[in-house]
């Protein structure tokens, strides 16, 4: 994915691509890291893509226990998600573990926006 950031950036920076209607959904981030911190993936995305377009934010921050993510925290993300008329494009990793944008193994194809422990071979991915 590296690779698709960087050529965006170069278009954004050589050729005046424009991401100001663009708004960010973030599929995933890892419960009770600040965005700041460097093993979050808000400070991956920001550090190589949203620092350096000019993209509209909008990405989970999970700075609780586990234990404390309410079924409301997710709803509310995807209102936001049905406010801005839904997803038109996801690009999504696949991990060694056979996790597609983080839903591991044995997810529920349906599943929506939760908590979701990682299994250890995606934690060490990380």
């Amino acid at each position: 994915m590296e690779t698709v950031y960087a050529d965006l950036v170069y278009l954004h920076t050589t050729e005046k691509l424009d991401f100001s209607l663009c708004r960010t959904f973030n599929l995933d981030e890892y419960i009770r890291l600040a965005p700041t911190d460097p093993n979050s993936y808000r400070c991956y995305m920001n550090d190589h893509l949203f620092k350096r377009v000019n993209i509209d934010l909008r990405i989970p921050t999970c700075r609780t226990a586990w234990q404390r993510i309410s079924r409301r925290i997710c709803l509310r993300y995807e209102a936001l998600i049905r406010e801005c008329n839904g997803i038109d494009l996801q690009l999504l990793g696949i991990g060694k573990s056979g996790h597609i944008g983080f839903n591991e193994p044995l997810s529920a194809l349906l599943s929506r926006t939760r908590p979701k422990a990682l299994t250890p071979v995606t934690i060490r991915e990380k």
